[in-house]
């Protein structure tokens, strides 16, 4: 059973594909998106997957070779164990040592949601768009991982307003959307063109607030939030999700010719860089017997309770940037990660 939560928020400084796996369409490889909304997501499996391979590179550049092993213990003691890519010495500490072949894991994530959709603008370049329903669901996970309350206390000890109530940023109608007062994404009066649809838009001091609640959790320049946050209606939000990601044609070549492979020419669909989604990680009790324990202490000290604080703790030491979905060798799924607070990302 997990017993504490802590949500995170990625933004993608590159491309980013996580893979549907399914030709949906006209894109032969489309990405990760819910069934119900046609919003993008990127599967837990994945995020779980990409965030232990960034542990395990971090474990593998320590110099320190007993360092080195100990800190692949503790990701098999968090992540879980079967053997799977386990070295020789890891083999023999949980086979041999402590007579383990699995355990599952102490900590497990929520798919990734999207929050921010970077959009081109007539003005300012790109704008932040985000709906209602994103920010609903958004304040409803906050309550699930029990951050909301704390998040209310540090905007207010900012600047003694203003409470996340969702309520504020309704957009029933298309073709409108709410801006702060300090956007710069108006063209005139009180038009905003997002790609080439005109927005007629309310400036609202509450989206200056949300402006500020976003870049507490996002790590994003609370003043950049300002001038390019927009909040949309709901059904403009899903087209824009849906029509605007990128969608690049590829080829492979012949080595032997040095022209296309015939049949080789393949569409793939891309989260823009920029985009900001989050998810949230669950932690439970390691999932080990009483005698087991002291032999793990002797072998990597005792700084592992076994409870749901070891794997917490242990998270937030979750590098900076890692690699997420395919194609990394052209440079592509590459994300920052930010945990609430300025806590973890090292």
């Amino acid at each position: 059973m997990f017993k504490t939560a802590t949500p995170f928020f990625i933004r993608a400084i590159t491309s980013v594909h996580a893979g549907g796996g399914n030709d949906l369409g006209i894109v032969d490889l489309p990405i990760q998106r819910e069934g119900h909304t046609g919003f993008p997501k990127i599967e837990a499996s994945t995020l779980k997957g990409s965030i232990r391979d960034a542990f395990e590179l971090k474990a593998k550049n320590k110099n320190n070779e007993e360092e080195k092993i100990k800190e692949e213990i503790k990701i098999h003691l968090i992540f879980g164990y079967d053997g799977t890519n386990a070295s020789q010495n890891i083999k023999n500490f949980f086979e041999t040592k402590l007579d383990f072949t699995q355990f599952s894991s102490a900590i497990a994530f929520a798919d990734a949601r999207i929050l921010l959709f970077p959009i081109k603008s007539l003005k300012g370049v790109f704008a932040y768009a985000t709906c209602p329903q994103v920010l609903k669901r958004l304040e409803n996970d906050l309550k699930m991982a029990l951050l909301k309350d704390k998040i209310e206390v540090e905007i207010k000890k900012d600047n003694n307003k203003k409470e996340f109530k969702t309520e504020s940023y309704n957009v029933e109608d298309e073709g409108k959307a709410l801006v702060s007062n300090e956007s710069k994404l108006i063209v005139q009066g009180n038009q905003v063109v997002l790609e080439e649809y005109l927005f007629e838009v309310e400036k609202k001091a509450e989206v200056s607030t949300l402006a500020q609640i976003l870049s507490k959790l996002t790590g994003i320049d609370k003043n950049s939030l300002k001038e390019r946050l927009i909040v949309l209606s709901d059904d403009d939000f899903a087209d824009f999700v849906k029509l605007s990601t990128e969608v690049i044609t590829r080829i492979k070549i012949n080595n032997e010719t040095g022209t296309v492979d015939q049949g080789a020419l393949f569409t793939e669909e891309y989260l823009p860089a920029e985009t900001v989604m989050y998810s949230i990680a669950f932690f439970s009790p390691l999932f080990l017997p009483e005698e087991k324990r002291e032999e793990i202490k002797k072998r990597i000290g005792n700084e592992f309770d076994f409870s749901e604080n070891s794997p917490k703790t242990f998270f937030k030491n979750i590098p900076k940037t890692l690699q997420i979905g395919g194609n990394e060798t052209i440079g592509k799924g590459f994300i920052e990660v930010n945990l609430f607070n300025g806590e973890g990302g090292k």
